[in-house]
This record gives C-alpha cells, sequence and structure tokens, in this order.
C-alpha cells in the first residue's frame, strides 16, 4: 500500500492521507473482474453519486442528499468477496461510509461541497481499479479554483464541465482531465 495525499475534511485543517493499493504495472490497465452482484451495488453506487454531483452543480443541497439512503444501502449490502477486491472494497467503503455520514448531518451547501471532495476520491478509486457502470461513460473533471486555487476533482457521466463545487456562480469552471 502507499500513502496518498488529498484526503480532506472541512473540519480538519491539513490533509489525512489514506493507504491505496500498489499494483503492477501490468495490472494498471485491467479493471478487477468482480461478481455480478458487486457489479450491481457498484453501478447503483456511481449513479447515486452521479444524483449527487448533479445536485450539487444546480445548487441543491436537498436533492443531493436525496441520494444518500439509496447509496448508503447499497453499499452496505453483504456481498461475498475475496482477495484483492474484498480489500480495496472495505477500505473504500468505510470511507464512503464516513464521508456519506458527514454530508447527511451538514446543514450548509458549502460545507457538503468540501465533504464531497472525499466522496469523489473514493469513487475514483473504485472507477480505475472496478471500472465504472456498465454502458456509461465517467470522466475526471477537475477545478483549480476550488478552496482558494488549492483545486478539486469530480467525476461526470456527462460531457462539458458541471461544477458541483461552485454551482450556479462558477457553473462551467473546470475542465476534463481523463477518461476513466
Amino acid at each position: 500500500f502507499q500513502a496518498e495525499d488529498g484526503i480532506r475534511d472541512y473540519k480538519v485543517t491539513g490533509v489525512q492521507t489514506c493507504a491505496l493499493p500498489i499494483y503492477h504495472q501490468s495490472m494498471k490497465s485491467k479493471k478487477m473482474v468482480v461478481p455480478d452482484l458487486f457489479r450491481s451495488v457498484l453501478d447503483k453506487t456511481f449513479m447515486g453519486y452521479f444524483s449527487m454531483q448533479h445536485a450539487l452543480s444546480k445548487d441543491s443541497l436537498t436533492n443531493a442528499k436525496k441520494a444518500l439512503p439509496s447509496i448508503s444501502e447499497t453499499i452496505n449490502k453483504q456481498i461475498e468477496l475475496s482477495g484483492m477486491t474484498k480489500t480495496l472494497w472495505q477500505t473504500e467503503k468505510t470511507k464512503l461510509n464516513k464521508t456519506l455520514m458527514a454530508i447527511q448531518k451538514t446543514q450548509s451547501i458549502k460545507e457538503a461541497r468540501l465533504l464531497f471532495e472525499s466522496f469523489s476520491m473514493n469513487m475514483e478509486v473504485l472507477a480505475v481499479h472496478f471500472g465504472g457502470p456498465k454502458n456509461q461513460h465517467i470522466a475526471k473533471y477537475h477545478c483549480q479554483m476550488v478552496d482558494g486555487d488549492r483545486g478539486a476533482s469530480w467525476l461526470q457521466n456527462t460531457e462539458g464541465t458541471q461544477n458541483p463545487y461552485f454551482g450556479s456562480q462558477m457553473y462551467r469552471c473546470g475542465s476534463k482531465v481523463k477518461d476513466l
């Protein structure tokens, strides 16, 4: 495992770290093969994430929070996994649960947007290693102006920037970094 900077929490100053698995060069281009039930969990989790991303880009904390119960229920389904798939999923599921609970408790869209960055990082790890939802294109976008020009990234399943960190203030701020 390797430490990766960038996990942020709106209540914490500085950067927390997380452990991400190190894969051999030959594995980087291959997605892990996963059971159909787990693929279904991943697909539903991504769809909930994209609902939140879209709602935040439209300045709706209420609609962003509507996706939370479904995402939480989905990721907490009991699924038999093994090996690296199990290890990676357990690690990311723990982080997802923590972030989703914090978003649920927040009363402001500003706090939710800051927490959405951690959610986005977790979802990117899942997309890189397991792939995104079936028949859906996923791209990573980045806006350099988030958090005093520190910048932040997010995933989208649609073309054209829809910034969840600024919403209507700067809806098109940011650019596509890469396809996942």
